[in-house]
Formats: C-alpha cells, sequence, structure tokens
C-alpha cells in the first residue's frame, strides 16, 4: 500500500508503517500537512488513528517538538464538498506561550474540534482516583466505549459539566478562557 496523495501537496503513510508499536516515538508513518495556525506546510511523525476522526501527530519547530493531531478537511470544510481533500496539522499550542503543566488538576478545559463525539464539551480535569479500573487497567466508571487501559502520561480524567466522567487525550484539551 503506497502514501496517500491529498491536495496543497499534502501525503500521509498508510497506518501499517506505525506498527509494531504504535506509539509516535517508534513510528515510521511520515506526513505532509497545512499548519492549522500558521498555514504553512510541515512534515512529521504520525502515529495510528485514536478515534475515526483523527491521527495523534507531532512536528519539530525552531528546535522543539509540537504535539497535535492530523484530521482531513476540504477548502469549504464542508464533508459534502467534492473537491480535493487535504492534511491539516492542528497542534495542541493553539494559543501560543507555554503549556507545560497544563492540564492540570482543577483546569476548566473545552474537548477541541475535530475529537469525536466529545467534540466542544466543557468541563473540569480531575485526578486519576476518581477513576475506577478493572484488572486490567481498563476504565469501569467512565463514557461507554473505553477499551484499552489509561496511559496517564497521555491522558486525563475530565467530568464533562454533564457529570459524566471521560478519559481525554491531553493534546485534544483547550484551556478555558476563564
Amino acid at each position: 500500500m503506497g502514501r496517500c496523495e491529498c491536495g496543497r501537496g499534502t501525503w500521509i503513510d498508510p497506518e501499517e508503517y506505525s506498527y509494531p508499536s504504535g506509539s509516535l516515538r517508534r513510528s515510521r508513518r511520515r506526513f505532509r500537512a497545512v499548519w492549522e495556525s500558521t498555514g504553512e506546510l510541515v512534515s512529521g511523525t504520525a502515529g495510528i488513528p485514536d478515534s475515526y476522526f483523527s491521527v495523534p501527530a507531532k512536528i519539530v519547530s525552531k528546535g522543539r517538538y509540537i504535539a497535535g493531531w492530523l484530521y482531513m478537511t476540504t477548502e469549504s470544510g464542508l464533508d459534502t464538498d467534492t473537491g480535493t481533500a487535504f492534511v491539516i496539522f492542528r497542534s495542541a499550542k493553539r494559543y501560543g506561550g507555554d503549556l507545560d503543566g497544563f492540564p492540570e488538576r482543577g483546569n476548566r478545559v473545552r474537548v477541541s474540534a475535530g475529537s469525536g463525539i466529545w467534540s466542544g464539551r466543557r468541563g473540569f480535569v480531575v485526578g486519576p482516583g476518581r477513576i475506577h479500573t478493572d484488572g486490567r487497567g481498563i476504565p469501569t466508571n467512565t463514557s461507554p466505549g473505553e477499551h484499552k487501559p489509561v496511559n496517564w502520561k497521555e491522558e486525563v480524567a475530565v467530568e464533562l459539566d454533564t457529570g459524566q466522567l471521560i478519559i481525554m487525550f491531553k493534546n485534544r484539551l483547550e484551556k478555558e478562557r476563564g
């Protein structure tokens, strides 16, 4: 299987290049995408899709790794558009500044667009002690569909305004302006 060539000179390697581990650290899956915040073409490393909507990714800019994710869109941004799709890189550092220490327990957050059914939902980061797991580390008191052990280095627990507990990747959260 070959590279997926898209519009605007963007492309992404096949998912098989991410295996056997699937982590960004060991992935050989490369991409070229339009960086959403600057509009410039960037290259980086991609992982295995963590949802139907997007793929975890990272780039190097000015000597620093920037984590984020990839998604595809068309010129109009509409799924019904018959134009050529292209790959977009959205970074977790959307507002500039340093996000070291984010998200911390108690931070008010919003789930970023492109994050599936939780997109746009708001809530507070809560401690891992609020999450109950089975013997394999899989959450038992969170939203339906949790099917893998939690990686607390990359994920946090969020209590939505509805009272529902979810597990979300850190790079999918935006700090709410208070």
